[in-house]
Formats: structure tokens, sequence, C-alpha cells
């Protein structure tokens, strides 16, 4: 049970009857609880999903590479990154099956990461602690579909990653 408020005091102290709602000490009223529930969360998400449109309705916001910096981004995508899409199955949070499509590279030394970071314009960079690697990566749907098609002719696997988004597509359609 989480921590439990006054709604007359504010007071924090619980006491706690038996197969009772819990009161304030002070006061005697009783309390609400604060904190987050499973039910708060899923109105949190549907709020936001409202108020923004969903997270496929955001735009990409990779940057418009020249010619030169989608030939690196995507040789080096093909040397040293992944490429995916995955069908997720359901879960407590999710009432249907969903795509997750994502880009990342993974390199002990930090400035072609950095290059990458600042070429696409969008991702993340993380190191990780224990094997001493940093990596990049785009996990926004858009911004990773983005990427794959401004540098696709320079790599097989963006290539094989839009078809496929393409299959991901089409079997949700038909379902």
């Amino acid at each position: 049970m989480g921590m439990t408020r006054c709604r007359k005091c504010g007071n924090k102290r619980t006491r706690k009857p038996i197969r009772e709602e819990p009161t304030c000490v002070d006061c005697g009223a009783q309390r609400q609880k604060s904190g987050f529930s499973l039910w708060s969360i899923k109105k949190l998400q549907v709020l936001r999903e409202q108020h923004l449109g969903g997270a496929k309705a955001r735009p990409s916001s990779a940057r418009k590479m020249s010619e030169i910096e989608r030939a690196w981004v995507g040789a080096f995508l093909e040397a040293d990154g992944c490429a995916f899409a995955r069908r997720m199955q359901k879960d407590n949070y999710h009432d249907s099956c969903r795509t997750r499509i994502g880009l990342s590279i993974s390199q002990k030394i930090i400035e072609p990461i950095a290059t990458v970071l600042r070429l696409t314009g969008t991702g993340i960079v993380q190191r990780n602690q224990f094997t001493g690697m940093w990596a990049w990566s785009a996990l926004r749907e858009n911004d990773a579909i983005d990427i794959a098609e401004q540098c696709s002719p320079y790599s097989w696997k963006l290539q094989n990653l839009l078809e496929d988004i393409k299959e991901l597509k089409n079997s949700s359609a038909s379902i």
C-alpha cells in the first residue's frame, strides 16, 4: 500500500484499522492515497495520446542529411549497427499488438557515436559502465523510419528493415 495523506490537514501519519480506510491521527478524516496505481497510469496514457495524437502522429525529429552524410551514416549502420522491426504482443499496458522499430549503434569510442548523433539530429547516447561501450539508439518509430529511408541506398540492413516494416504493416492491416 502506498503512502496516504489526510484530505483535510495533509498529515502523512497513518492509522490503519482492520478492514477500514486509513484515518488521520490528528483530525480523524479519511486519507487519500498518493502515488500511481495501474488505473491512473492507464488514464495518463490515454490523456497523453489524446493530447499528443499518439506516438505515431508526432513528426520525425531527424534532420535531413546531405548525400555524403547519408552515405556515412548508412555505411556505419551497416558495419556496426542494428536495425530491427518486431511485433510486440499484448500486455497489461497495451490492448493490442504493436510494432517496435529502432536503430542502434555500439562502439568503444565516443567520437563516431557523437558524429552519428550530430548528423541525424535525433536519438540518445548511453554508456554501459560494465563494458565501457557507447551506444546511440533511435527508438522512436518515425525517427527510425526517416533515417532508414534516407540512408537505405547505402545499407542492406536498412533496406531489409524497410521491407520488414512493409510486411508488418500489411500483416497488421489484414488482421
